[in-house]
């Protein structure tokens, strides 16, 4: 046993205080105290006893005089700091005697030195379960007391019911509870957007904004509030945040978390977590979280190691008294604490020594198991209906479940004490209790029947349900399906993926959706579980994992053909033409989408099931470049979908018959249809959609020149999908942003964004537009230059290309590389590059006339002047009814290298004096350089110099504001051979004019 000796002096009081029977209302009588100053020097609030106060307890005690020369030692002794608000669940203290900290002068010393400002934000303590992390993160959090920060903690759990966003959430809602109303006010200031994440804010009456919010943008306010709140209680040093059990953490709180870490050089934050890699692998969420803060700078961690012997026979040495048996658990245990603590208190207890044979977990289990086994009843029944509720118990729920299993009063206040004394359970405050490790709730809840726990988690859940305020929707569904009652799990899987959609938490709606699937499956109502299904393919396509997605909604069109159900098979096939566009994979969807359709309507299917399938179909055709096809679809879609009063689907197929419109050159109509688009869409809510129709509004933009306005509409194509947590779609937002900073001249702002969406492309994997990307960041390289690079991403977005069957793609990558080509000399090559995309089906589209004035160019190149001139020809019309601006600059550039050819001067400088116009109007620099540089070539051969260097200077100055090397080295090589030709002029003086001897060459 522990010696008195040992004991500080809260746990001795309470030790003869529970000796003597007493309780805190009896012992205050007796000694002529208060129950609140009892309790408070109990639980060590007060460290500081009165003489007087000891001597009327020892007296009340009615101790021996050994047992108070001890309690008189033991008050004398207990000075030192008050017990920490901010401390975290776990055991510092063993049956109320601190044990030492042993064997990590090392790590401490680094908890000091990040303590201190030094290194990155977050650091990070790594190790298996039990080897001490959460007593360092304790240690830091006394060592930070009266250091000038702002504490904040909190801790994750098991799964069992955690709400989005924990244990931020829990860490923000514990501090914000711990303020006087004075301060939490002066706190909250400029945090309105943590209402969302904890409703019971509004009470403070936070000055919340009146009007509606998209949903990414209001996911990105609550970040802000959040790292506001830590703005406003950080102290002169800033905001210090301590997180155990970070490998039970959500994605959508690592989003959080490294959110905030990333604003760390605004907000004053350092943060300290600790996390068992034991139960993560190297592709988690929580080890990329960790390995993207650790690339930037941002994160580094510290693993710690098994105790050695001197290290572990110090930290029992007052636990374990006889070195053989000492020496004993320090074997058994491998220097892990938690072991080494367990198996010694087990020990205490009269258990017998350790067996050499035991296999380690094994020990840890029969420890815990003996501990609880010298409890008297009903201390090992309240353990085990504690154990179902979770790592925390509060106490109303505690006394609730005691009330159901018939215990009175007193039994449940005796038992939580024998608990406690134990070390098994410790308090929270005065409202709940925790278990001292969750191994010990975890060995506890297995040792218990299926019948037996079942019967709890249902106690549990219908005392949750029966409290007033919010329902804790998750930790219903959890309870109810542990419970066996999948009736009631079924309801709050589905509220609980429902709330997580509706606050962005992607990873947890697929979780609950999941789980909402097998519940429905268990209780055969397949109906359901295919409407199930369609929701967690909603989650699975916003997260871009297209292959899954079809899997589930393929498997819920099954049940419905089972059914005979045919409006929702019409339903479902609209998804699967959807998921086929996105895979890239329109050969095998069409003819899916196809038998569909023809299938269902001779069975009698509505207006509004057969427009489901036209846009399924309007789908497949887009993918393919099909444009007369997808604008039949699309009209055939809006017909039906005005019959049927689907103003959704209306406004959809108004979007895609906008695209064919555009690309068949009726651009008025197509921006009309998009711009009606457009509003019903904002209308009616529908982000999804709403992102895509912004993005061919940007699209048309881009192609008139006016690349302001389609980065405007880039910019909140991005919010919205941002929002949504469509990465797939971020990824492409972010890459079209890139491409309007490219051509309007800042290419570091497009490099940066281009890489970036590569980036996020790689994390959804092989999708539709991860070709789009590389490709850009291809022309954007070998314009600068990097040539190799160049080669390196062109191939990789051309195989992204090829896989996925986009003849959109491959036009934008062949035609950098055949610019490349014929800018040096190799038309034949551009031709080969370029020619077998003019395929007879889409040549008469604007997306193939954009190739037409680089093939002429080729052909002017090889000297086929007439060839070129029928090309321009066809161009023209083309371009000029798709208010393709970009693509006309070049149409005039080469239609001026054919009339420089033919010695057409003045046609010539006219169609050049038109480009330069257009492109420094736009503004678009790269394109008004080559312009200039042509037409210094023009100034050239006209026998101009003086004129011609000018031009050719003038470009050479964008340029290499640009950073641009392309054209920059042919501009410098054309300024060399003027600069060598104009001495030898003046050298032998003939006197002719510049011009014919310029003709002469």
């Amino acid at each position: 046993m522990i010696a008195d000796s040992v004991l500080n002096f809260g746990a001795l009081l309470k030790r003869y205080r529970m000796a003597a029977g007493l309780t805190h209302a009896e012992l205050a009588e007796r000694a002529g105290l208060s129950i609140r100053a009892i309790s408070d020097l109990e639980r060590g609030v007060n460290r500081k006893p009165r003489k007087d106060s000891v001597r009327m307890l020892a007296v009340a005690l009615d101790l021996s005089p050994n047992d108070r020369a001890a309690f008189e030692a033991a008050a004398r002794r207990s000075v030192g700091p008050p017990a920490q608000a901010h401390a975290l669940p776990g055991t510092q203290t063993v049956q109320g005697m601190r044990l030492p900290y042993v064997g990590r002068a090392h790590e401490r010393a680094r908890l000091m030195r990040h303590l201190t400002g030094d290194g990155p934000p977050l650091l990070m303590l790594v190790g298996e379960p039990g080897i001490g992390k959460t007593r360092l993160l304790q240690e830091a959090i006394q060592e930070s007391a009266g250091r000038g920060w702002g504490v904040l903690s909190g801790g994750c759990h098991r799964r069992s019911g955690d709400e989005p966003y924990a244990p931020l959430i829990g860490a923000l809602e514990r501090h914000i509870e711990g303020q006087p109303a004075a301060q939490r006010r002066e706190a909250l200031r400029g945090c309105a957007w943590l209402a969302r994440m904890l409703p019971e804010l509004a009470a403070e009456a936070l000055p919340l904004p009146t009007w509606e919010v998209p949903p990414a943008q209001e996911r990105r306010l609550i970040f802000k509030a959040a790292a506001a709140y830590l703005a406003n209680v950080a102290g002169p040093r800033g905001a210090l945040l301590f997180l155990d059990d970070l490998q039970w953490a959500g994605q959508d709180a690592l989003d959080l978390l490294a959110w905030l870490v990333r604003s760390s050089a605004t907000v004053p934050l350092r943060v300290i977590g600790a996390y068992r890699d034991t139960e993560i692998g190297t592709s988690s969420p929580l080890a990329q979280f960790v390995a993207d803060l650790a690339r930037d700078g941002l994160a580094e961690r510290i693993e710690l190691a098994a105790l050695p012997d001197d290290a572990a026979a110090q930290l029992i040495a007052d636990l374990v008294s006889e070195p053989a048996v000492r020496e004993q658990v320090i074997r058994r245990a491998e220097g892990v604490p938690f072991v080494l603590v367990s198996c010694a208190l087990a020990l205490q207890g009269g258990g017998p020594a350790v067996s050499a044979e035991l296999e380690l977990p094994w020990v840890v289990a029969v420890t815990i198991r003996q501990r609880i086994a010298i409890l008297k009843e009903p201390a090992p029944d309240l353990l085990a209906a504690a154990a179902v509720v979770g790592r925390r118990i509060p106490l109303p729920l505690l006394v609730g479940l005691a009330q159901r299993l018939g215990w009175q009063q007193h039994e449940l206040l005796v038992a939580v004490d024998a608990a406690c004394r134990a070390r098994l359970l410790t308090e929270d405050n005065d409202d709940a209790y925790l278990f001292a490790h969750d191994l010990i709730r975890e060995v506890v809840a297995a040792d218990l029947s299926a019948a037996r726990r079942a019967t709890l988690h249902r106690q549990v859940a219908e005392l949750l349900e029966a409290q007033p305020g919010d329902l804790p929707i998750e930790t219903l569904a959890y309870h109810y399906t542990l419970a066996g009652a999948t009736e009631k799990a079924a309801i709050y899987l589905e509220r609980a993926g429902d709330r997580a959609l509706g606050m962005h938490a992607n990873a947890e709606a697929e979780a609950h959706y999941r789980d909402l699937v097998r519940t429905l499956d268990a209780l055969h109502r397949p109906g359901d579980a295919a409407r199930a299904r369609e929701k967690l393919a909603r989650v699975l396509r916003i997260s871009a994992r297209f292959d899954s997605a079809l899997e589930v909604v393929e498997q819920a069109l099954a049940t419905y053909r089972t059914a005979g159900d045919i409006e929702e098979i019409a339903r479902v096939g609209e998804t699967i033409g959807w998921l086929h566009m996105l895979r890239g994979t329109m050969a095998e969807g069409l003819p899916v989408v196809t038998g569909l359709l023809e299938d269902l309507t001779r069975q009698g299917l509505s207006p509004g099931g057969r427009a489901h399938l036209h846009m399924g179909l309007a789908q497949l055709y887009f993918s393919a470049g099909r444009y007369a096809e997808l604008g039949q679809a699309a009209q055939h879609t809006l017909d039906l979908a005005r019959e049927a009063g689907d103003e959704r689907l209306a406004a959809l197929a108004l979007s895609k018959r906008a695209i064919a419109l555009c690309e068949l050159g009726q651009v008025a109509e197509g921006i009309q249809a998009l711009e009606e688009s457009r509003q019903l869409m904002e209308s009616s809510g529908d982000e999804w959609n709403l992102c895509t129709v912004l993005n061919n509004l940007a699209v048309i933009y881009d192609n008139e020149g006016d690349f302001r306005q389609a980065r405007d509409y880039v910019e909140r194509a991005l919010v919205l999908a941002e929002r949504i947590g469509h990465t797939e779609n971020v990824a492409l937002m972010t890459y079209r942003r890139g491409q309007e900073a490219f051509h309007l001249g800042d290419w570091a702002r497009a490099r940066a964004d281009y890489e970036r969406a590569i980036a996020l492309s790689q994390e959804v994997g092989d999708v539709r537009g991860a070709s789009y990307p590389p490709s850009k960041l291809a022309r954007l390289a070998l314009a600068e230059g990097r040539t190799d690079e160049a080669i390196h991403y062109s191939r990789t977005a051309l195989d992204a290309a090829m896989r996925k069957h986009d003849a959109q793609s491959m036009r934008y990558i062949q035609s950098t590389l055949a610019e490349d080509d014929v800018l040096h000399g190799r038309p034949q090559a551009a031709l080969d590059r370029l020619l077998p995309l003019l395929d007879g089906s889409s040549e008469e589209t604007s997306s193939a006339a954009v190739l037409l004035p680089l093939v002429a160019w080729a052909y002017v190149e090889r000297g086929d002047m007439s060839t070129a001139v029928d090309l321009l020809e066809r161009a023209a019309p083309l371009l000029e009814a798709a208010r393709d601006r970009v693509t006309l600059i070049l149409l005039l550039q080469v239609r001026a290298q054919i009339a420089i050819h033919e010695r057409r001067w003045q046609e010539a400088a006219s169609a050049l004096d038109e480009a330069c116009a257009m492109a420094h109007t736009m503004p678009f620099p790269y394109a008004e350089a080559k312009v200039l540089y042509f037409y210094g070539m023009l100034l050239q051969r006209k026998g101009k110099p003086a004129e011609a260097i000018q031009r050719f200077a003038d470009a050479l100055d964008i340029l290499h504001r640009l950073g641009e090397r392309l054209y920059a080295a042919e501009v410098e090589r054309a300024l060399s051979e003027l600069a060598e030709r104009r001495p030898a002029r003046v050298k032998r003086g003939d006197g002719g004019d510049t011009a014919s001897q310029t003709r002469q060459d």
